[in-house]
């Protein structure tokens, strides 16, 4: 468990600690289930550490509270980080290593959907390029074509399991009413015909 005394400090322990603000890929469970791939979105986080402490460690989303806390931390990172990642980040795409990964970001391309929707011309700087884009798009469109089969396995098991539900609420209630009847003992009353006497 994390030392949440820490962050309390004094304003003398505070200038002793080792601050880190940065931008954290957190998965987002709902959209990864509707497009069969993993989405992630770029939260910021903030890591407080005394130093040689690392037991001590808090490392969780910024507050305003931190914002206020440390202005000199937040300002540089502000500087230095303006944009927000949503999507697959292409560091994740199996299809590719991690030096390549690496280079395609160098060239601006943080997922793999700015791959699939550059032009042209962005792709001038990548070799092999216009076939990295291709490959995108068909590791997109086979996500996307995934998601739907899955949703629809989804449905249809929900609805097998309604029916299993409707199916045990009839016979349960049949089950009532064949308690309900009041039954008859003994043979059935004779019916005379009265033509054939």
């Amino acid at each position: 468990m994390m030392n949440e005394t820490l962050y309390v400090g004094t304003p003398e322990l505070q200038e002793n600690l080792h601050i880190i603000i940065y931008n954290k890929p957190v998965r987002m469970g709902f959209q990864s289930e509707q497009e069969g791939r993993d989405i992630y979105v770029d939260e910021t986080y903030i890591r407080i550490q005394a130093p040689g402490d690392q037991l001590s460690v808090i490392d969780r989303p910024i507050t305003e509270f931190d914002k206020r806390r440390f202005p000199f931390h937040w300002k540089q990172f502000e500087m230095n980080e303006s944009e927000v990642v949503v999507g697959t980040p292409i560091t994740e795409w199996a299809a590719i290593s991690r030096s390549f990964a690496e280079e395609l970001k160098a060239n601006g391309f943080r997922t793999v959907e700015s791959l699939a929707n550059a032009s042209d011309t962005q792709l001038q700087r990548l070799q092999g390029g216009m076939s990295w884009r291709v490959k995108a798009q068909a590791y997109l469109k086979s996500a996307s074509d995934t998601a739907l089969v899955q949703k629809q396995a989804s449905e249809l098991e929900k609805q097998e399991r309604q029916m299993a539900d409707l199916k045990s609420e009839i016979e349960r209630l049949a089950l009532l009413v064949d308690k309900d009847e009041p039954r008859q003992r003994g043979r059935p009353k004779k019916v005379i015909n009265d033509d054939a006497a």
